[in-house]
């Protein structure tokens, strides 16, 4: 029993003596859950799941990429482009001031050049994933699924179908040059 107490004495003065005073709380968010990515008038929608319950949680953070091969590989694609808010703000996340919450939320994106800045190009295939994000803890969780969808502009396709049907229609008169 002395013994218990004498190591216990000495594993508590070996611990305050190195420098320690408290285990270092951890910071975890939850990722996002369920990721889709559909082309919807001419917008890419991104839908996907949260269930943030962390008091510090206000945000998320929406990356793109145009190839699943990069340098740095997130659950099978390289990081891609993070796409900043509305403001085109860089240090601002892509979806800001979010509340935690207790039960699962389903969060709907719209995304079009006025998020990324640029046009999405007709045909091209495009990455997408989402991580929570902590403005205050400076934090992200672990990256949702991947989401891929093939870019579609409906209006593009449209006025293509009308170039190509105008080539292809024979004038319903013909014209021979008086002689």
């Amino acid at each position: 029993m002395k013994a218990r107490t004498i190591a216990a004495t000495l594993s508590v003065l070996l611990v305050s003596g190195c420098g320690i005073e408290s285990a270092e709380q951890v910071f975890q968010l939850a990722p996002p859950l369920g990721l889709t990515a559909t082309v919807v008038a001419n917008d890419i929608c991104l839908s996907w799941w949260c269930e943030n319950t962390e008091t510090y949680f206000d945000s998320f953070k929406v990356y793109v990429a145009m190839d699943s091969n990069s340098t740095v590989v997130v659950n099978g694609i390289q990081d891609g482009n993070f796409i900043s808010n509305v403001n085109g703000d860089p240090s601002l996340p892509t979806l800001a001031n979010i509340k935690p919450v207790s039960a699962p939320t389903n969060i709907v994106l719209y995304l079009s050049s006025y998020y990324t800045g640029a046009p999405f190009t007709n045909g091209l295939l495009y990455y997408f994933y989402v991580k929570s994000y902590s403005t205050s803890k400076q934090i992200l969780s672990p990256s949702s699924d991947i989401a891929s969808v093939v870019y579609s502009n409906l209006e593009l396709q449209s006025i293509m179908r009308e170039d190509q049907a105008m080539r292809q229609v024979k004038p319903a008169f013909s014209f021979s040059p008086v002689r």
